[in-house]
């Protein structure tokens, strides 16, 4: 394991728990899309799973009191239908492709965040839907957040509740996502050292984050962090093409 990837994995882990210790988004779009260039698709997912675990068990305690249950089980419920799906995928899809879709994915879900999407419909069929996608992608690219982002904004939940709901899901989420990939065996020792290897860097920008979070504009580091989504993203497309065609 060469150390400019462990160096490249901590620096991504440190912005990316930065941003959503702020946003309480941006974790996994900002992990995902620049660790492919260093790493192979299906150990990036592992990776980030991993650390996006640990940003959410140290987000959980602050939050608990004002997670909506009935909310996050919909989700849920609809998130475990998902990820199987989405784990064939990962295992099944050739590198290079998997390579190309998580930078395409990657640019739709931050246009979709900076364009202000919102998911208007109620109810819990819709919940499971959501929840259907956001598992889908989890499992296959990594990033699961930006449909549950949209249904809980075009909800207008209050910012408590919110980031309280995410965070839970996302929590039981990535227990869930971690499990599956350890019953397939696709976690493997480089996988598992690199998430080690990051976890201070989760904790540091966590610390980073929460302090920053009173002392910055929350609009204006929304659309840094969006502005460098799809940077990142559309140079992950660039990168995946010329592979490609190479």
């Amino acid at each position: 394991m060469a150390a400019d990837t462990v160096t490249v994995v901590v620096l991504v882990a440190l912005l990316a728990s930065v941003a959503q210790s702020v946003t309480a988004f941006g974790f996994a779009l900002i992990s995902v899309p620049s660790m492919v260039f260093v790493l192979d698709v299906q150990d990036v997912v592992v990776v980030v799973s991993i650390l996006a675990l640990a940003t959410e068990v140290l987000l959980a305690f602050r939050i608990w009191a004002d997670v909506r249950w009935r909310t996050v089980g919909g989700l849920l419920m609809g998130s475990w239908i998902g990820m199987p799906v989405g784990l064939f995928v990962l295992v099944r899809a050739p590198e290079e492709a998997l390579r190309l879709m998580v930078g395409v994915v990657a640019v739709v879900l931050a246009s979709a965040i900076a364009a202000g999407i919102r998911i208007t419909a109620r109810g819990t069929a819709t919940e499971v839907a959501v929840g259907g996608a956001a598992g889908l992608l989890g499992t296959s690219t990594g990033m699961s957040g930006p449909p549950v982002v949209a249904y809980l904004v075009g909800r207008g939940d209050e910012k408590d509740e919110f980031r309280a709901v995410i965070t839970m899901y996302f929590l039981i989420g990535s227990v869930t996502a971690v499990a599956l990939f350890f019953a397939v065996g696709v976690v493997t020792r480089d996988a598992l050292l690199l998430a080690l290897a990051g976890l201070p860097a989760v904790y540091a920008g966590s610390v980073l984050g929460n302090w920053l979070a009173s002392r910055i504009d929350a609009i204006l580091f929304r659309r840094m962090v969006i502005a460098l989504l799809l940077a990142t993203a559309l140079s992950g497309v660039g990168f995946s093409i010329q592979r490609l065609v190479s």
